[in-house]
């Protein structure tokens, strides 16, 4: 029953200090974890009391890693082909949509289906849709370890995690209505450049001259949306620098208890980039 509580009470302890960096994995960490694992010289980084039972149990003095730790890491949102649903609805923002203008009720209903078509796109994309990317990397020649210390043993280690992540804000495009419609083609005059196009809520409608017949019954309408919608990037760069002193502490005839403490030292930079879907044209995945 002693045992028992004293192994219960050096969990709680261990989980309560856990000693790993700040990011996921790297190296061979990727497949054992983030637990004290005495065959990679990365023990070193997540189990401060390592470092000592490692060289003495070794016979060593100084234990140095060469090359250096990689982990990469990938994922993506609930929504398939985040990036073309991203570059299509921008690629509709750009470029002018045509209608062919038959009747004021056609022609409105023409424009309301392509905005409702946007509208669902871009919900889809910011209710699900995202990419995250996540680097780490254990800097070459750390962990460092070295025994004869104060009676223990001495580690340092350096490491860099960056982590990215890309998703969408909706701003919902506002429907035009007939009479809006209606007023704007009641106010046209050919002879006045000035009442060629109109801004109707979120929605630029302008008459196309090059192409508009004599007939005003076969006028062409352009549209474009000017709307606020937007990728959004967030990402951080955590640089990791770890100092630690281990040393056994507590021995018997069944097995040695060692002890560690680390101390860390972080330096963390933020970044945060938005740009209006209206400003990505085939590029949301080169932005990312």
């Amino acid at each position: 029953m002693k045992r028992l509580m004293i192994a219960a009470a050096l969990t709680t302890l261990t989980s309560s200090l856990y000693g790993a960096p700040a990011s996921h994995p790297y190296g061979p960490n990727l497949s054992y974890g983030d637990v004290s694992n005495g065959q990679t010289v990365l023990s070193d980084t997540t189990n401060p009391a390592a470092t000592a039972e490692k060289l003495k149990s070794g016979d060593k003095s100084w234990s140095v890693g060469i090359l250096p730790h990689i982990g990469i890491g990938v994922e993506y949102g609930a929504v398939d082909n985040l990036f073309d649903e991203i570059d299509a609805t921008a690629e509709k923002y750009y470029k002018d949509v045509t209608e062919q203008f038959t009747t004021v009720q056609q022609t409105t209903d023409g424009i309301t289906n392509t905005i409702n078509d946007m509208n669902r796109i871009l919900q889809l994309v910011e209710d699900g849709g995202y990419g995250k990317a996540v680097t780490s990397v254990q800097f070459p020649f750390t962990p460092i370890g070295v025994s004869g210390i104060l009676g223990g043993a001495l580690s340092f280690d350096v490491s860099g995690h960056v982590s990215g992540r890309i998703g969408a804000l909706a701003d919902s495009i506002a429907l035009i209505s007939i009479a809006d419609f209606q007023n704007f083609i009641d106010n046209y005059d050919p002879a006045d450049p000035n009442t060629r196009s109109a801004t109707i809520g979120d929605v630029i409608l302008s008459y196309d001259d090059a192409n508009t017949p004599n007939n005003t019954n076969d006028d062409i309408i352009n549209f474009n949306i000017e709307n606020d919608s937007a990728a959004v990037l967030r990402a951080s760069a955590i640089y990791e620098f770890g100092l630690g002193y281990s040393r056994e502490v507590y021995s018997t005839g069944q097995g040695k208890l060692y002890g560690g403490v680390k101390g860390k030292y972080y330096n963390v930079q933020l970044l945060r980039d938005v740009q209006r879907l209206s400003d990505l044209q085939e590029g949301s995945e080169d932005f990312f």
